[in-house]
């Protein structure tokens, strides 16, 4: 431990990382809504064993109310923050998880108008919430989180909060197993210190990542890592962002001496890898379904279980690596089971011994609490070894030894080992989740896992497997990735209505993202909500008169089909004997439109690469001519390509066409006028209005 704190007293002092604070600070506001004057954050683990230790957080937060936004999102605070902002973890909708803290006690929260020579109390109303989130065993909980309304601040207001409050680590352990802590937030910051400090006897794993080299101090048996920050940009929410590979972090992971265990082999004494905790809930699930297998019991379940298998494995002659195999029965549960979200179990109105996986999965029912168990009998029975494996959203973080969070509350993959010792990847089947074999949204698109054999656990005999393994997920590429939206629009000039009849072709992860709005599934809600917009959302007045949609290849890029039939009465309007077209609305490429406005500091990361078009034929039952000459779009650049066009294709026809390609996975901050370009052409061609006139008067 001391050659480690000398280590980081020798970076901290010779090593100095700039990107984190901003000379020209002021010009940074402009388009800000708050300023943050000084953030004071410290954090303290207090105690060396897991019964006895508390984490307390004490916070002062001096605020400078720039617009009426600001003042909106200042007026209502949530407490407990979470000590990592970025992480969302996905999972089922009726798990909810969220890092809430068991038996947190506030004893503190003030906040007070700051005038030149005085402080005024601002009074706050609390509201205590309680939040149904299910445990890990299984059952609905109640975590609260305290909501605080601030009344009476105005626009120009200095606003001084602080708050204080404590919770045991031992009810809260595995929410506090992988901690990462940002020094930048959404809003900017003049002045940041934070503090982080646990007693010397408290072994802890820290790492600091992108520069974030603290100043270690020990006094009185206490170990304190503090940094000072000035001139921080409020960054941490920009479009397009992964501000973890670029912004400074520290992640700190406690080792109290509880977690001890000792070699089989040598009586060495070693701490329990930490990782294993946050994934052991569902591990033990899964071991269950192996160790069955194994044996080789015959009950109900298994019986059925085998059924299945075999009509997947007995019909494939032609299967040397066994994907098929894979493929057929990932297919069966997401296009043949429903999903039973349990909310009974969950409820304590039902006893779980009552239930038969085996029995349901071959009647075509898949249940929220045993899904992996599901997996982990099927998955043998069709000749399979597998690892189970822990990820997160690309967007928010990245799985390594320093960060390992996510294993608690992120949904997991299932990655049976092929004949041919390839690994296939399956994501079980939820409310919101409904994939095939291999096929992972952008955000699990080359990505770490975590990845771990359900023996890695201590056993009888054995001893935890301390390596991690980590293996990176497959990615599509520009040309898997596709929509093609194609439509035969007649307008009736006399009676100003329209009629579309469109055809949607999906490809790769347009077919993975938006292919439920076809299908009425539930949608991601965690993308771009431009993903969900239909090509029948165009005006108020929009009648969707059929819908046929073609079930997707159940293989790579997972191609699908659907045809669609609306009317609409509201896009031609006439004039002094001239016809408007209104295209707004008509094409529906997805764009960040907040990137367009003001200063960039981080580097952009479109979702995926790809190419989205757009094509209407336009029929008239009359012959017209274009009154006004429609503006051309065509740009290109490193990032991408746009090009929009109109052209009249016959007397009584007109051909629109939008196509946008996103070519570059990332594009530099300094380099971000190439897509705001691109972007801003993107909105102008929305906005366009097609004057036309009838040859016949």
């Amino acid at each position: 431990m001391k050659i480690l704190l000398a280590l980081f007293l020798f970076i901290s002092l010779f090593v100095s990382y700039n990107f984190a604070q901003t000379a020209d600070f002021e010009s940074t506001l402009d388009d800000e809504n708050l300023l943050i004057k000084s953030d004071s954050f410290l954090v303290d683990f207090h105690g060396q064993k897991l019964w006895s230790i508390n984490v307390t957080v004490d916070r002062t937060v001096h605020y400078k109310i720039l617009t009426a936004e600001g003042k909106r999102t200042l007026s209502k605070l949530i407490l407990p923050q979470s000590f990592d902002p970025l992480y969302k973890p996905h999972n089922s909708s009726i798990r909810n998880p969220q890092r809430l803290y068991d038996e947190l006690t506030i004893t503190d929260f003030t906040v007070e108008r700051l005038n030149s020579n005085s402080q005024q109390p601002i009074a706050v109303n609390r509201k205590v919430e309680q939040i149904r989130m299910v445990s890990d065993k299984d059952r609905f909980v109640y975590p609260e989180r305290f909501v605080y309304s601030i009344d009476g601040l105005e626009v120009g207001d200095e606003v001084r909060i602080h708050y204080h409050y404590f919770f045991p680590y031992y009810k809260n352990y595995l929410l506090m197993m992988s901690n990462r802590f940002f020094f930048h937030g959404n809003e900017p910051k003049e002045k940041m210190f934070m503090a982080l400090s646990h007693h010397a006897y408290l072994e802890a794993d820290t790492n600091s990542i992108n520069g974030a080299f603290p100043t270690v101090e020990t006094n009185d048996n206490i170990i304190t890592y503090r940094w000072q920050y000035n001139n921080l940009t409020g960054c941490l929410d920009e479009p397009g962002s992964r501000p973890y590979l670029e912004l400074p972090w520290f992640s700190f992971t406690p080792k109290p001496y509880d977690l001890l265990y000792q070699d089989y082999n040598s009586f060495r004494e070693d701490f329990i890898p930490m990782w294993f905790f946050l994934g052991y809930s569902r591990e033990s699930k899964i071991r269950t379904g192996i160790i069955n297998n194994d044996l080789g019991i015959n009950t109900k379940d298994n019986i059925k279980f085998r059924k299945l298998a075999e009509r997947y494995t007995s019909t494939l002659s032609d299967d040397s690596s066994g994907m098929m195999a894979i493929r057929n029965f990932q297919r069966y549960v997401i296009d043949s089971t429903q999903y039973k979200n349990d909310f009974d179990l969950f409820n304590n109105m039902r006893n779980y011994e009552k239930d038969h996986p085996g029995i349901e999965l071959f009647g075509g029912v898949v249940r929220e609490h045993n899904k992996e168990n599901i997996y982990s009998n099927m998955i043998p029975k069709l000749a399979y070894s597998f690892f189970t494996a822990y990820g997160t959203d690309k967007r928010t973080g990245e799985m390594s030894k320093n960060y390992y969070a996510p294993m608690l509350d992120n949904e997991l993959l299932f990655c049976p080992i092929l004949h041919n010792d390839a690994i296939s990847f399956l994501m079980p089947k939820t409310d919101l989740r409904n994939l095939y074999a291999e096929e992972l949204p952008f955000y699990y698109e080359n990505i770490p896992l975590i990845v771990i054999f359900t023996f890695d656990y201590a056993g009888y005999k054995r001893n935890f497997n301390e390596i991690l393994r980590l293996i990176n997920t497959p990615a599509s590429s520009m040309k898997d990735n596709s929509r093609k939206v194609n439509s035969m629009v007649s307008i009736d000039l006399n009676n100003l209505t329209s009629t579309f009849n469109t055809k949607v072709s999906l490809s790769g992860q347009y077919s993975t993202l938006t292919r439920c709005i076809y299908l009425g599934d539930a949608c991601d809600s965690t993308i771009h909500p431009g993903y969900m917009k239909s090509p029948w959302e165009i005006k108020g007045n929009t009648t969707l008169t059929h819908l046929n949609a073609d079930r997707a290849e159940h293989f790579f890029p997972f191609r699908f089909t659907a045809n669609a039939t609306y009317n609409d009465s509201s896009v031609i309007s006439k004039r002094n004997g001239h016809y408007t077209i209104d295209l707004s609305g008509w094409v529906n490429h997805v764009i960040f439109a907040d990137l367009i406005e003001g200063s960039r500091y981080t580097d952009f990361y479109p979702d995926f690469t790809g190419s989205d078009s757009w094509a209407y034929m336009i029929s008239f039952n009359e012959p017209l001519e274009i009154v006004e000459e429609p503006e051309v779009f065509q740009v290109e650049n490193e990032f991408g390509r746009f090009v929009f066009n109109i052209k009249q294709t016959g007397e009584k026809q007109l051909l629109i066409n939008s196509y946008f390609a996103t070519e570059s996975h990332k594009v530099e901050s300094a380099d971000i006028q190439k897509v705001k370009d691109i972007y801003k052409a993107i909105l102008k061609s929305g906005e366009c209005k097609l004057i036309i006139r009838s040859k016949e008067g």
